[in-house]
């Protein structure tokens, strides 16, 4: 996902125009760099929380991105727990996107065969459903995998919770989606597995390495940023 621009918080939503062809006008890229403070009070009241708004585009075939950075385990406590926490702030995720999008559009007034794209993208909130639904499907089919597949399945949902991760610039949202799929895999393996359950003992070891992250980056003075939670 692009972003160049720095920000504080996590990425909770993004809405994304691409117009083409269109050439923007001086006065309508005013319009773009003025959305922010025109839509800060009602996105952050949809979230219930401060949020910052980060805009870029790019012209010739004019592409406009504005990103929706926030505090997640915010957003995710005002719904409850965290699988109906995340599930909501999806939905709230695709709602803003169109908001955002609308007024682009509204502001640049293209012609209906200008208008080449325009997608609402769930950003964390959306890949964080995949974690879940993946966790999910692995305790649903596990005893008919071999390690091999287990180990495979986990590098999948490993490097999907890698993708969250990378689009949150704050320690405490890192750790708390490690920390809430952590509670994922004790959800569906409470009980250390056996010696007859050789296709459980990976995903006690991914669930040991997740946990000692946690605890490496909580035991740090400088509370570093998680840059990699990969299985070795």
């Amino acid at each position: 996902m692009k972003i160049k621009s720095e920000y504080t918080g996590t990425i909770l939503s993004v809405g994304y125009v691409h117009l083409n062809p269109f050439t923007a006008t001086e006065s309508q890229l005013k319009e773009l760099s003025s959305i922010r403070e025109r839509v800060i009070p009602v996105i952050s009241d949809i979230y219930k929380m401060k949020v910052q708004i980060i805009s870029d585009y790019e012209e010739g075939s004019l592409k406009s991105w504005l990103w929706i950075a926030g505090t997640l385990y915010i957003g995710i406590g005002n719904y409850g727990e965290f699988r109906s926490g995340v599930e909501y702030l999806a939905k709230d995720a695709k709602m803003v996107a169109e908001k955002l999008n609308e007024l682009v559009i509204h502001d640049f007034k293209p012609n209906e065969s200008q208008i080449f794209r325009v997608e609402r993208r769930t950003a964390v909130p959306g890949i964080l459903k995949v974690v879940i639904h993946k966790v999910d499907s692995l305790a649903a089919n596990i005893n008919d995998m071999s390690p091999h597949q287990v180990k495979e399945q986990l590098l999948d949902i490993d490097h999907t919770l890698q993708r969250a991760v990378d689009l949150s610039s704050v320690n405490e949202d890192q750790t708390y989606m490690i920390k809430e799929t952590i509670n994922l895999l004790d959800e569906h393996f409470p009980v250390q597995p056996t010696s007859q359950q050789q296709n459980k003992i990976p995903v006690y070891a991914w669930r040991k390495e997740l946990e000692l992250l946690v605890q490496e980056t909580q035991s740090s003075e400088s509370r570093r940023v998680i840059s990699r939670i990969y299985l070795h």
